[in-house]
């Protein structure tokens, strides 16, 4: 299987938002992100369309924040995994 790793260990391949392209499919992302939590409200086409992780993202678990206070490139490398941010993440996945 291909793969492409985030911060956190998701594989981009198999994301929704990493593969949608079209203006309909990124609205069909962005109202299901909302439905799931993962966003507060249904947000603009531009705002889901997926750019790699980096520092101006503003994710629901403050990921990329917490990578760079803790000088790492990847969640696993850090001393404190797993910590209260991954393990938000994975109870929230769980609820899906």
């Amino acid at each position: 299987m291909k793969e492409r790793i985030t911060l956190c260990g998701d594989n981009c391949i198999e994301c929704s938002r990493y593969n949608a392209h079209s203006e309909a499919e990124l609205k069909r992302v962005a109202e299901l992100w909302y439905r799931v939590g993962w966003r507060d409200k249904v947000v603009t086409n531009e705002e889901i369309t997926c750019s790699g992780c980096s520092s101006h993202k503003a994710g629901t678990y403050g990921l990329v924040d917490c990578i760079m206070k803790h000088s790492v490139e990847k969640c696993n490398q850090c001393e404190a995994f797993p910590c209260d941010n991954i393990m938000d993440m994975l109870e929230r996945s769980k609820n899906l």
